[in-house]
């Protein structure tokens, strides 16, 4: 299988990022997809999880407020000429659970359950790292749902080692679940 990272860049003069329609529909309905809302998105509760949702302009400004700064990124992932995919990051997030300067923060999805489980999470693991290389990080963090197991597997095996976690994180299945972060020094 062939596949490709693709940086979306189109700006306009009014720095208004206009995603293209089908990119559009495609992240609207992968951050929406309720087979894998616990896999990506922090809740507080059961109606939290049950009712979250959002709108086409809600990720139309999440993707522009990531591609408009210079220490942060949004690539989508094809396979095959199809979007699957997408990774993000950001460089010093407060977010981060070791605040050590020049740490490279990154998120991945992979929203068609087609193009899991055939190696392009781990090929979007590396192509991250080469970036974060790129830009002078140090190291890389991520955070990991603990009930997300598949890719605790995979952040462990691509180098990943545990450096803390967070209690009572996010609500799933009747329970609070931990957040764990691992890093990878460069």
């Amino acid at each position: 299988m062939r596949y490709i990272l693709k940086r979306h860049q189109e700006r306009t003069l009014s720095l208004r990022l206009n995603l293209p329609p089908w990119l559009l529909e495609l992240l609207y309905n992968w951050e929406n997809d309720i087979t894998i809302r616990h896999l990506q998105h922090v809740v507080a509760d059961a109606h939290a999880y049950e009712t979250l949702h959002f709108t086409k302009e809600e990720i139309q400004s999440k993707v522009f407020s990531t591609t408009q700064r210079e220490n942060q990124f949004f690539f989508y992932l094809e396979q095959e000429d199809v979007p699957v995919g997408f990774i993000s990051g950001t460089i010093d997030p407060p977010h981060l659970y070791k605040h050590d300067m020049g740490t490279f923060w990154m998120s991945l999805v992979i929203g068609d359950a087609r193009a899991r489980g055939h190696g392009l999470g781990r090929l979007a693991m590396k192509w991250g790292e080469e970036l974060a290389r790129e830009m002078g990080c140090l190291r890389i963090e991520l955070g990991v749902f603990a009930h997300n197991k598949r890719a605790l597997r995979l952040y462990q095996s691509s180098g990943f080692e545990e450096i803390g976690r967070i209690p009572e994180f996010t609500w799933w299945q009747n329970q609070y679940h931990e957040d764990i972060r691992l890093e990878k020094r460069l």
